[in-house]
């Protein structure tokens, strides 16, 4: 029993020893495997590399310590199946390259490179990548997270970064501009203008509206955006037009240009040289902005890098070599600049008849007769400059009323080859001086005679004009008038016909200019009686008013000097009316 008792303790005791033995042997043999099998280090070579290597010399660092770093334990797993197929189970990056141990990184290239293994077995070799698996104690401690299952996921990070960078923030071609929306082109535009700015706001162009923002809406456009004032006392107006491709862009500029209405706004308005109208690709741009509006368009075709620049047009027409303003189908002739001394010497003219002829006389009223180059944008005169006319005049007539007319008329009120205003259109001006005068016109007393064709003086010039017509009108009044012209013989009747065929058909009216004319009218008894300075204007003007008052007074001044007026005729409490065309007032050197 003794020794069967020891041969059992004898043998518990070997097999407690084994399995010591056998325990201690299967926790050091890992490190033996990872040690001395260059197998499993090719594995973990194979997948470093991923994020090329060759970049950065320290990667194949991290291929050799898995046993060594905290980070990877897995290693241990390796005795198991030291096929390297199972290798990259243990890298989170791509669990699914089960066959491939090169696969696991999201890098392509990798595969081509079987190579890299070899220097796992020369220690001493010059290649970089594999010289720090030998040397725990590499100083390059980067390589390490290149290891980690987190390292595989930046490496395609530098992949996208090529691909990122927007091409450019601004476009600055043609074709660029047309990609850009609306507001952004406005945004453009404005950052280059140096001058302050109104407070503006931006506003949708649609059908129903182009009219108001353009002045027409006969233009078909993709898109359009308006810039205004966001006071409507304030004369600013800008408007971008996005127009269909192919669309015929300078006929649609000259419609906009000619359609624009510069005095839109509430008793204010821009001068016509301010009217711009430019394009870049197949945007148009109208600016309505007075002085600021050059800069504003100058910025807009800024946006133009490439291809030829198209013209800009103003809504003001230059005279040509003739002095001539062509606009639509009307021609006037150009006054030049505004002559303030001009103004002044006109007033003092009427001042020293007053003194002469007029004293203490309280029925006397001055106007101005706006010329028809006034209602053709140009870039001579324009409405400021009647404003400023009418300023100085009053500041320099005493005692007198002034009576204005430029509200009452427009250019169709004129002949359109010729400088003079049409008989007909005159019930408005009528109206406006009987209102201050104190008499009434009916237009219903008159009968329209039409006179056809009619050529004004500018009639020659114009190539390609319309005909019109003259008409002159008569009444009891009129038919029964006797004219008196000096030094020429009486005769009865206001118009006289024959002109109509002379080369001024204009002188049908009193026939044309005297220096003194003398109307009555044995139907009016009312003693009343007008006396009126002026130019060849009044002469269709005057044969109207024969049925308000019993005796009219033309004096030309531009044909009798103004002192020898006591000798011809008499001044005794009749109304008086100064009625001068601008031409006139801008060159009152004329009057005698």
């Amino acid at each position: 029993m003794r020794k069967e008792k020891k041969q059992i303790a004898k043998t518990i005791f070997s097999l407690t020893v084994a399995a010591l033995i056998l325990t201690s042997c299967s926790q050091k043999e890992p490190e033996k495997e990872v040690g001395v099998s260059p197998e499993p280090t090719k594995e973990l070579v194979s997948t470093t590399p991923t994020p090329e290597s060759t970049k950065e010399p320290a990667d194949p660092t991290s291929s050799e310590e898995p046993t060594k770093e905290p980070v990877s334990p897995e290693p241990t797993k390796e005795p198991i199946s030291p096929t390297p197929s199972e290798e990259p189970t243990k890298e989170p990056v791509s669990p699914e390259p089960t066959k491939e141990p090169i696969s696991p990184t999201p890098s392509e290239e990798p595969t081509k490179e079987p190579v890299s293994p070899e220097p796992t077995k020369k220690p001493a070799s010059p290649t970089p990548s594999l010289t720090p698996t030998k040397k725990p104690a590499s100083p390059t401690p980067s390589p390490a997270p290149t290891k980690k299952p987190v390292s595989p996921t930046p490496s395609p990070a530098p992949t996208k970064k090529p691909v990122s960078p927007t091409p450019t923030k601004e476009p600055s071609d043609d074709q660029e501009l047309s990609k850009q929306n609306m507001e952004d082109i406005f945004d453009n535009i404005y950052k280059n203008v140096s001058k302050d700015l109104p407070a503006i706001i931006n506003k949708e162009i649609t059908k129903d509206t182009a009219e108001y923002y353009l002045g027409t809406s006969e233009i078909e456009f993709e898109e359009a955006l308006a810039s205004e004032a966001m006071i409507m006392s304030v004369p600013y107006s800008v408007c971008l037009i996005r127009m269909p491709e192919g669309s015929n862009i300078e006929e649609a500029k000259r419609k906009i240009v000619e359609s624009a209405n510069p005095n839109k706004w509430i008793c204010v308005g821009v001068d016509p040289k301010d009217v711009l109208v430019g394009s870049v690709d197949r945007h148009i741009l109208l600016v309505m902005a007075d002085s600021i509006s050059k800069e504003i368009m100058d910025s807009f075709l800024s946006l133009q890098k490439t291809g030829e620049k198209t013209e800009v047009l103003s809504q003001a027409v230059a005279p040509d070599e003739n002095g001539l303003l062509f606009y639509k189908d009307s021609c006037a002739k150009s006054l030049g600049t505004y002559q303030e001394n001009s103004v002044v010497q006109l007033a003092k003219k009427i001042e020293s008849i007053k003194d002469q002829y007029l004293k203490n006389q309280t029925n006397v009223y001055y106007a101005v007769i706006p010329d028809k180059s006034f209602f053709i944008p140009n870039t001579d005169l324009s409405s400021e400059d009647y404003f400023s006319l009418s300023y100085v005049l009053q500041e320099n007539i005493k005692d007198t009323v002034y009576i204005p007319l430029l509200y009452d008329l427009e250019l169709s009120d004129y002949y359109n080859s010729d400088h003079h205003w049409r008989q007909e259109k005159l019930f408005g001006i009528l109206q406006v001086l009987g209102q201050t005068m104190g008499f009434e016109v009916s237009e219903k007393d008159f009968t329209e005679n039409k006179l056809y064709p009619y050529h004004g003086v500018y009639s020659s010039y114009m190539k390609d004009a319309k005909e019109e017509a003259m008409i002159y009108l008569t009444s009891k009044y009129t038919e029964e008038a006797i004219v008196q012209r000096y030094e020429k013989e009486d005769s009865t009747g206001v118009y006289f016909l024959e002109e109509w065929k002379s080369n001024t058909p204009y002188n049908l009216f009193l026939g044309g200019s005297n220096p003194l004319v003398t109307i009555t009218n044995p139907s009016v008894h009312n003693g009343k009686e007008l006396i009126i300075f002026g130019d060849s204007f009044m002469n269709s003007l005057a044969p109207l008013l024969t049925g308000v008052y019993e005796k009219i007074t033309l004096v030309d001044l531009r044909f009798v000097m103004s002192s020898y007026l006591e000798e011809v005729m008499e001044f005794h409490g009749q109304d008086v009316l100064f009625l001068y065309n601008m031409a006139v007032v801008n060159n009152s050197m004329l009057l005698k």
